[in-house]
């Protein structure tokens, strides 16, 4: 798994915790991020609104989001549509599942839905307009970089290619000129990072060096190898 790899690669620097758990019920305790990043993921996630306000949950009012998610409204659907070689529209905000957890999302769909989630956006960019496996094999990669660089800002006020990246900031944070506090975890202190995604509850009691505990639904997790598991308890 990716997890495993990036235990492979970095398990020995102890600037990071690895967990696994379910993006619905996320097992970290609120506001205990100031950055975070979301890149490849949206476009598999069957209820959006359930997963961007866990991670609103999760981020620090002061804190900043990057995430990326797969557009419908792109140049080659758009020319698809107008041919008739497709029967579903691009400008069509409703997301649309080509593969059972596949989708893609229309720009002003995934706008709402992170205003909804309590998100301001700072910044969008479009990101492969040049996404064609034949230009790709005629033009150099270096090229098809200079050609797209240009287009990353200006595609983002009207996005056209095939996938988008938004930076985004809890919106309570920007009517004010200093964000609410919010204490700081210690890294070191595992239950203070953790909550039950259970019950809820917040934080964990530390049982021993590799056991969490639920003081409200007494439920315990383990971390196997390196990594947090929270996708099932161990009692």
């Amino acid at each position: 798994t990716l997890l495993g790899q990036a235990v492979d690669r970095w398990g020995d620097d102890g600037r990071f915790v690895f967990v696994a758990g379910n993006i619905y019920q996320m097992p970290l305790a609120t506001g205990v991020l100031d950055a975070l990043t979301m890149v490849r993921v949206m476009h598999h996630l069957a209820d959006v609104p359930g997963a961007l306000a866990q991670l609103r949950r999760l981020l620090r009012p002061d804190g900043v989001a990057v995430l990326e998610y797969a557009s419908k409204r792109h140049l080659k659907a758009i020319a698809r549509w107008l041919l008739r070689q497709q029967d579903w529209s691009p400008f069509h905000q409703e997301p649309l599942e080509f593969v059972r957890l596949n989708f893609d999302f229309h720009p002003r769909w995934m706008d709402a839905r992170l205003q909804e989630a309590g998100f301001r956006q700072e910044q969008r960019l479009a990101v492969s307009h040049f996404r064609l496996p034949a230009l790709k094999r005629r033009v150099p990669h270096q090229t098809l970089v200079a050609w797209e660089r240009p287009l990353l800002r200006l595609g983002g006020r009207f996005p056209l290619a095939p996938s988008v990246f938004v930076r985004v900031r809890p919106a309570e944070a920007a009517s004010t000129s200093e964000a609410p506090s919010v204490p700081e975890a210690d890294p070191e202190d595992a239950a203070a990072l953790f909550r039950c995604p259970h019950c809820t509850t917040e934080p964990l009691q530390r049982k021993s060096e590799d056991r969490l505990t639920c003081p409200q639904c007494q439920r315990t997790y383990g971390r196997k190898g390196q990594i947090w598991d929270f996708k099932e308890s161990l009692m």
